[in-house]
């Protein structure tokens, strides 16, 4: 447990101190929900078209969060011995990756504050439905499983330039795919196909469904299963690869 405070600490505060990583963290994502709501209300007045649309591009946020925070920040923390330092203290794998995961559930904890205040304020005065709030175990497992595929980069990534060309190529087409930028339903069939094997679909689904449509508990089932069980897959697949050096043997 001291060990998984420590490195949670240490990586807030790494976090914390980068203000290029919190511009593309916190305003730039919010930035683009303005500019795509206000664009929305100028076409419709219904808060459900609006919250359709604001909500992929929240959640395209949360996926570079987790990707990008799990896996540079391992790449990162090899390139400079880091993790072959731990190595040799107490602390294992189990406290260095959920420190990590503690670090981004936490900030997509305040992604999903600023975001949520953002539709509050003028001029989109969105009121939440009473069942809000069942969207945010969604965002957890979104966040979670984000992370896992952060951790198959940071698994056998050797630099920062390999780390963030992968992270882009993964984020990227996925983002594009599940509908970030425009109607998913205008799609062809095999680009929707292929979105329900990707997180971010089932996270977007998940929160319009909450949100904009107001779903119960039940109709969020299978959103958190597909995400539970994309998670597992991921990270056991993440865990295998693991390496704590550049040149050292699983």
């Amino acid at each position: 447990m001291i060990a998984f405070y420590a490195l949670s600490r240490a990586m807030l505060k790494e976090f914390l101190r980068d203000w290029f990583t919190l511009l593309f963290t916190f305003f730039f994502p919010l930035l683009f929900v303005v500019a795509y709501g206000v664009h929305e209300i100028a076409v419709s007045a219904d808060p459900h078209a609006l919250l359709a649309r604001v909500i992929p591009l929240y959640t395209w946020s949360v996926a570079g969060t987790g990707v990008f925070g799990m896996g540079m920040g391992l790449v990162d923390w090899r390139r400079r011995h880091l993790l072959r330092r731990i190595r040799q203290t107490p602390a294992g794998i189990v406290s260095v990756l959920f420190s990590r995961l503690a670090v981004i559930v936490l900030i997509t904890s305040a992604q999903s504050a600023a975001f949520f205040t953002v539709l509050a304020l003028p001029p989109f005065r969105i009121t939440l439905g009473a069942g809000w709030w069942l969207c945010l175990p969604l965002i957890a497992l979104g966040a979670l499983s984000f992370a896992c595929l952060g951790l198959l980069i940071g698994t056998r990534c050797a630099n920062d330039q390999a780390g963030v060309a992968l992270a882009n190529l993964l984020i990227t087409p996925m983002a594009l795919v599940c509908g970030t930028f425009f109607d998913l339903r205008q799609a062809p069939d095999w680009i929707q196909t292929t979105a329900h094997m990707l997180p971010l679909y089932h996270v977007n689904t998940a929160m319009t469904a909450v949100l904009a449509h107001g779903a119960p508990a039940a109709a969020l089932s299978t959103p958190a299963l597909s995400l539970l069980a994309f998670s597992t897959g991921a990270a056991l697949i993440a865990l295998y690869l693991f390496r704590w050096e550049k040149n050292h043997p699983r």
